[in-house]
């Protein structure tokens, strides 16, 4: 949960909420729908965006074993799955704690970065393509934090 979010409502357990706190937790109602909306295109079109991503990498790197790109996808379908969830609670830190951690020694040392680079790119020509400019502001602080992770 969205760490000022759970502070307020811990707050209001002892005292009224203050108008800046309620300021706070409006907002995040207020942009509660289209979050939701967002998260729901995601979830509906994941499979599709990702087919997009991963027939221009073949044809971009076919070089590049089969494997390793399945695996790359796989990683990149977890990264919009946190990212999407993240998004939707506005939790910056639910990508680092529940992925990043882990993923980021798992590219490192699978020495993936080249690979990430160019998938990440074609990622986010999809997502241009397909989500509107609104919804690319909510959803990419979380994607450009794992990129910065997986392509550094």
């Amino acid at each position: 949960m969205n760490v000022e979010l759970k502070a307020i409502i811990e707050q209001a357990q002892d005292r009224y909420l203050k108008a800046d706190d309620l300021s706070a937790l409006e907002s995040f109602i207020n942009s509660l729908l289209d979050r939701l909306s967002l998260y729901r295109t995601l979830r509906d079109r994941e499979i599709s965006f990702l087919q997009l991503v991963a027939n221009q990498l073949e044809a971009e790197m076919p070089d590049t074993e089969t494997k390793q790109l399945e695996t790359a996808i796989k990683q990149l379908s977890l990264v919009c799955r946190y990212s999407a969830m993240a998004m939707l609670m506005q939790d910056q830190a639910l990508v680092d704690q529940r992925l990043l951690k882990w993923l980021g020694q798992v590219a490192t040392l699978q020495e993936t970065q080249s690979l990430n680079q160019a998938m990440y790119g074609l990622f986010t020509k999809v997502l241009n393509k397909e989500l509107s400019r609104s919804q690319l502001e909510l959803l990419n602080p979380f994607l450009n934090q794992a990129k910065t992770t997986l392509v550094a």
